[in-house]
């Protein structure tokens, strides 16, 4: 076993390695090049341009946070059913079974602290829509739910409200 699989066995080193990946991405630019885009897809100005890179980056950190959240409910005992299920009704981030539970995680990376709920009524009722299309596809039967929510800082840091959603 070389160095570098011998130092992912450990789970808290693998924990502490995904946070650092979610900050790095939080803060990096993305390494596709603006010129790499097609020019039917070309930005017409600068604030456009910003704003795909910007769009590169948030998909990226978001992306990072996902995984360190799901590797952190695995730390925790907890089953990972799904990540990013897609339906009509919209995506749920993780779908995880901790128990008898089942949980429907919505990940935030923020590279800033927030003072206010960062999911609004709206999402939360995209998020309930997408569970109960996953739980009539799954046959979950009356499987308890709840809803999650988990904040990975920009330096890593993940905060896990369970039934942020009543």
């Amino acid at each position: 076993m070389n160095t570098a699989q011998a130092y992912f066995t450990n789970p808290q080193r693998r924990l502490a390695h995904d946070a650092a990946q979610a900050a790095r991405a939080m803060n990096a630019p993305s390494t596709l090049p603006t010129s790499a885009i097609p020019k039917a897809l070309a930005p017409t100005n600068r604030k456009s341009a910003g704003r795909i890179q910007r769009g590169r980056t948030s998909y990226h950190a978001g992306l990072a946070a996902e995984k360190t959240v799901a590797r952190q409910y695995a730390a925790a005992g907890c089953a990972v059913i799904a990540r990013r299920w897609r339906c009509r009704e919209g995506e749920i981030d993780l779908i995880i079974r901790d128990g008898d539970t089942i949980a429907f995680v919505e990940v935030k990376a923020r590279s800033a602290p927030i003072d206010h709920d960062p999911v609004s009524p709206r999402q939360w009722e995209r998020l309930e829509a997408a569970a109960l299309r996953y739980m009539i596809s799954a046959e979950t039967g009356n499987a308890p739910l709840r809803f999650d929510l988990a904040i990975v800082s920009g330096c890593g840091n993940v905060e896990v409200t369970k039934n942020a959603r009543h």
